[in-house]
């Protein structure tokens, strides 16, 4: 059944309704497969759901949408086989609140979430010292489930009982509990605006984004992805209190700090820098200034775009095109940013070359232009395509849960009807081998699959 997640990729773009049904059918067998498997041997049930764990992303934001169901039976799999009301089965509880609420099941989400707080603050009255901050954690969840419900004052004081109880915790160990409290904060910042007290929104986003200075001025690595997180409710809030100048240098700022982050792990940061991105772009209108895109740089804005578009209803196309414009617009753009908008034009006017399209750029610009190419092709491939990449270099540079994953791959692409999907298979399999040239690694597989095979080379040439 791993086999079936690259055909779920491509089935659920041709025939979005007999997708969901092979995904929801498959979220049904691994839930009650993994319940019979951990009757008769818990230690085989275990390995056997590591290999689920491996092959699907550990959040739903990082799942295609095509696999999200699939991961709503993992984690319910993963629940079958732990002990109810267990500290372990707690947290899988909220991992499965999360999944579900990616799939628009927000109700019963909602009624999870709730579950996991009531689980841990029991859990705390017995033992403060390592539940309370959980307990902490799950009010913060608790209140976004109500807010995204539009049960907003409820939310409200919820957030605040979150937000005051990190603040006593964050009072007794800084370093521990700072960074959880901007979290806290940040969240109360938004559903304030969100009611109207935009004055007093301002004030918990201005404590919350202090907050974050403090700790990143310690640890950059560490904070400046909260502080680029805070910056950006920050923004959202002066925006609404129609200071659009102030909110632009807010995103702008947001953005700067995020770019080294976002260069590295684009995949974890993507998101982000999208709504970093529109927001300054927006207030940037509003407060009729020019925007600052070359300041972003290429890779990470080429992969949020990616990663927006999968997840909305506006064509890719569109909004490449509107950034496009800002960058023409940006006198200060940097040459290699003017570089990709030229490769991008292209696109737009129908390239669809992988290797034309990616020849001289660097990595991380390469690899998130093949996922352009594939998000175009159909939703999910893109990210697949980049994740590919990613991990044959991983695993080239020694990751051993690259080599699982690549493992793994293989052999359910060996064991597909597909001839294509067979070579494709066959040539991993060689990869992990030893072999390194890329004319044998690609026979078979590389004329019928360019994206993929493209990314195979970008990953070999990096090495």
């Amino acid at each position: 059944p791993l086999g079936l997640l690259p055909l779920l990729l491509r089935l659920r773009e041709a025939y979005p309704k007999a997708g969901l049904t092979l995904a929801e059918a498959l979220a049904d067998w691994l839930e009650a497969t993994a319940g019979e498997l951990h009757t008769m041997d818990p230690a085989a049930a275990a390995r056997w759901l590591g290999l689920w764990q491996a092959a699907l992303p550990d959040h739903p934001d990082r799942t295609p949408v095509a696999w999200r169901e699939v991961l709503v039976g993992y984690r319910r799999a993963s629940l079958a086989t732990l002990d109810s009301g267990t500290p372990e089965y707690v947290a899988a509880l909220g991992e499965l609140a999360n999944a579900l609420s990616a799939v628009g099941q927000r109700t019963e989400a909602l009624r999870l979430t709730e579950e996991v707080k009531n689980a841990y603050k029991v859990l705390s009255e017995k033992d403060a010292e390592k539940f309370l901050p959980l307990y902490a954690t799950s009010l913060t969840n608790l209140a976004r489930s109500l807010a995204e419900l539009g049960r907003r004052e409820e939310a409200l004081a919820v957030a605040e009982e979150a937000a005051g109880l990190y603040r006593r915790l964050a009072a007794q160990n800084p370093r521990a509990y700072g960074p959880y409290l901007g979290a806290s904060l940040n969240n109360l910042a938004n559903i304030l605006s969100e009611l109207g007290r935009r004055e007093e929104a301002l004030a918990v986003a201005e404590e919350a984004a202090g907050l974050y200075r403090r700790l990143a001025a310690q640890n950059p690595q560490a904070y400046e992805p909260d502080l680029a997180m805070s910056l950006g409710a920050l923004g959202s809030v002066l925006l609404g209190l129609n200071r659009a100048s102030e909110a632009a240098q807010a995103f702008a700022e947001g953005l700067r700090v995020l770019l080294p982050h976002a260069r590295r792990l684009p995949r974890a940061y993507g998101r982000l820098l999208q709504g970093l991105l529109n927001g300054h772009l927006r207030a940037a209108q509003v407060a009729g200034v020019a925007p600052q895109v070359g300041a972003q740089g290429p890779a990470p804005l080429l992969w949020a775009w990616v990663e927006d578009a999968a997840r909305s209803e506006k064509p890719l196309e569109s909004e490449v095109a509107r950034i496009l414009e800002a960058i023409r617009q940006d006198a200060n753009a940097p040459e290699v940013l003017r570089t990709l908008a030229a490769r991008l034009r292209a696109v737009l006017e129908g390239q669809r070359d992988p290797d034309a399209l990616t020849r001289g750029l660097g990595w991380a610009e390469a690899v998130n232009m093949l996922a352009l190419l594939g998000e175009l092709r159909q939703q999910g491939l893109g990210q697949f395509v980049g994740g590919l990449a990613a991990a044959i270099r991983d695993y080239l540079q020694g990751v051993p849960q690259a080599e699982a994953y690549l493992r793994q791959l293989a052999e359910a692409n060996l064991q597909a009807e597909n001839e294509t999907a067979r070579a494709f298979g066959r040539g991993l399999q060689a990869l992990l081998s030893g072999e390194r040239d890329p004319k044998r690694l690609l026979a078979g597989w590389g004329q019928d699959e360019p994206l993929l095979a493209a990314a195979l080379r970008l990953a070999l040439e990096e090495e």
